[in-house]
């Protein structure tokens, strides 16, 4: 959201992490006490209110007032304006969680669950104010006091990450089946657990995402009936691309947190291609995992098209021969669900070739079967033969998002007769505003089967796009491999600027769906103001 982006880059020294691991002062687990969850008195509203207008670090006690005042007070949206006058990161946490929190109703416990969510995300995931100094927080203002590593690993099981202590007190965070190896965490001598917390949190973002700073998808859930684009199904569906990447054991238990059974994993060594099916509700998903480097189809020699499924047009070769590859499997799969649950397929990079290529064989027996098609940083499929099928069957269906200038969706090149497929895509600018600018039509009138019948000129152009958006996909997958304190800071400034992840990595495209949504929240809350 346009608040988060203008913070500074954070700045992760190894120094600083070394101080991680002393121990913490303040055991106390932090909890929310369910007295407090009655609606607040006139006299603790204007005082949380006033830290709140005044500018100066928000304590967790008026951080909770302010939390139960959204819920008992008689307008809510007017409190949400009133916020982001003062304290915008505060009304961006509200905005965020505000209709999970609504919906816990008279749940107590679930709502102490929610808001001390609240909380942990408002100091891991923004800047807003806090209690920087130990000064700010009075011996006996208990409700700031808490254990930073308890309040980390309560975050963490959001993200799925494990986190544990050794003998020798180093943390160790469990992601995707290793051990990352971080220092201890407790309060920083001389200053408060609010901002020790603060410096860990995205510690564990960096191994789950690669970034420091995370919008959970799971807040926004999925609407399974909407029949339409929404941001909140293709921020959902956004996450599982990203979640494609990791390992099944991972996959799975994540997508158990999320409500999701019937996991099958489906892989083919010799194509190298991954995919996985599951189902929630009346809906089923079906993700395609990209790959961690472009060489087996980003190169000029396996350009060439074969004809499609059903000999409608023609298709990039190495795209079907990978779906072919696991495709009766997945058909398999899919046959042991009830018919009347939608499909939505979904992929990044190579996973969204073959999720939309996936969902146009699912298409041929029944349109209606397919739920729809979310698919990010997608090459171009087919050729304008195979284009015309596939829109006949499933263009209201088909959403594909760029991300201001990633290079993937930009090969193969159009001049081969390549494109992308259903509507016009929707393209994020270097922020996060989506438009649906046209393609240039430009190459239209001069199409070749193979790069050599061009000119030496435009093959080396040509060359030289394919090998950038190689570097592209290669650099999209880094943070995989690489300990936390070694990734560049990816806390984005208002330009987006990320260091080694470029345009086309999973995690700018999952950021910014969350940025859309909240100031989409927001404009409607203040009237299209």
């Amino acid at each position: 959201m346009r608040h988060w982006l203008q913070r500074p880059l954070r700045q992760f020294a190894p120094s600083l992490l070394l101080l991680f691991s002393l121990t913490c002062c303040t055991p106390e687990k932090s909890s929310t006490n369910l007295a407090a969850m009655k609606s607040p008195s006139p006299v603790e509203i204007e005082t949380s209110m006033n830290a709140v207008t005044s500018g100066a670090g928000l304590k967790k006690k008026d951080f909770m007032t302010i939390c139960r005042q959204y819920l008992a007070g008689d307008n809510p949206s007017q409190l949400v304006m009133s916020l982001m006058a003062s304290n915008k990161y505060l009304a961006e946490t509200v905005i965020l969680f505000g209709n999970h929190l609504r919906g816990a109703g008279s749940d107590e416990q679930e709502s102490m669950r929610i808001i001390d969510q609240m909380y942990r995300h408002y100091v891991i995931n923004t800047q807003g104010p806090i209690p920087i100094y130990d000064t700010d927080v009075l011996a006996t203002d208990k409700d700031d006091q808490f254990d930073v590593f308890a309040e980390a690993t309560e975050y963490a099981k959001i993200l799925s990450v494990g986190v544990s202590k050794a003998a020798d007190g180093t943390s160790l965070l469990l992601i995707n089946g290793r051990e990352v190896p971080c220092p201890s965490w407790g309060v920083l001598p001389g200053w408060s657990p609010a901002y020790s917390l603060r410096k860990v949190g995205p510690v564990i973002n960096k191994v789950r995402y690669g970034r420091d700073d995370v919008i959970p998808s799971s807040v926004f859930g999925f609407d399974e009936n909407a029949g339409r684009l929404t941001l909140e199904n293709a921020m959902t569906l956004a996450d599982f691309s990203h979640l494609a990447y990791l390992n099944p054991d991972f996959i799975e238990k994540q997508l158990r947190q999320w409500g999701y059974h019937s996991f099958a994993w489906i892989e083919d060594g010799k194509t190298d291609t991954q995919s996985f099916v599951v189902a929630k509700d009346n809906h089923i998903v079906v993700c395609f995992r990209g790959t961690g480097s472009g060489q087996d189809w980003i190169v000029d020699a396996k350009l060439l098209k074969t004809s499609s499924i059903d000999g409608k047009g023609r298709v990039h070769r190495g795209f079907k021969s990978a779906l072919d590859s696991v495709w009766d499997r997945i058909a398999m799969t899919l046959s042991t669900f009830d018919d009347n649950k939608k499909v939505y397929f979904t992929g990044h990079s190579l996973g969204a070739a073959l999720a939309q290529l996936a969902a146009y064989r699912q298409a041929i027996s029944g349109p209606n079967k397919v739920g729809g098609v979310y698919v990010y940083g997608s090459p171009r499929v087919g050729n304008r033969d195979y284009k015309a099928a596939y829109d006949g069957l499933l263009q209201d269906k088909t959403f594909l998002h760029i991300n201001n200038t990633d290079l993937v969706p930009q090969v193969p090149p159009r001049i081969l007769g390549y494109r992308h497929l259903g509507d016009t895509p929707n393209r994020f600018d270097i922020g996060h505003v989506l438009s649906n600018p046209v393609e240039s039509s430009q190459e239209d009138g001069l199409e070749v089967e193979r790069i050599d019948q061009l000119s030496p000129e435009l093959q080396a152009s040509i060359r030289e796009d394919l090998r950038a958006a190689n570097r592209s996909v290669e650099a999209s997958t880094v943070f995989l491999e690489v300990l936390p304190q070694d990734l560049q800071s990816v806390s984005y400034s208002t330009t987006f600027e990320t260091g080694r992840v470029d345009d086309h990595s999973m995690d700018q495209y999952l950021f910014k769906f969350g940025c859309a949504i909240v100031d989409g929240e927001f404009k409607r809350l203040s009237g299209g103001r």
